[in-house]
C-alpha cells in the first residue's frame, strides 16, 4: 500500500499488517511484546536489556510519516491507566 513505508528488519515474526491514519501513508505495525521476545532470543538479552534497547533504538526513532508503529495488542485499557 505504501512503497515508502519503513519496515522493522529482523522482527518479521512480530509484523502484524498495516495502518492508516486519514490522508496519511500507511505504515506497519508490529506486536511490540513479539519484538521484545525476538531481541531476547536473537541478541540472548534478558528482559530488561530488550525492553531498554526497544525505547531507546527502536521506538525512539523516528523516521518521518511512514515510521513503524509498535503496539501492545493483548493489554487492556485499564493496564495503562
Amino acid at each position: 500500500m505504501n512503497k515508502d513505508a519503513v519496515v522493522a528488519e529482523g522482527f518479521e515474526e512480530a509484523y502484524l499488517g498495516y495502518a492508516r491514519r486519514s490522508d496519511k501513508p500507511t505504515f506497519a505495525v508490529y506486536d511490540y511484546e513479539k519484538c521484545v521476545e525476538i531481541l531476547m532470543e536473537l541478541e540472548d538479552w534478558d528482559r530488561d536489556k530488550a525492553v531498554d534497547f526497544m525505547e531507546n533504538g527502536v521506538v525512539a526513532t523516528w523516521l518521518g510519516e511512514s515510521t513503524p508503529a509498535f503496539i501492545f495488542p493483548r493489554m487492556r485499557r485499564e493496564d495503562h491507566a
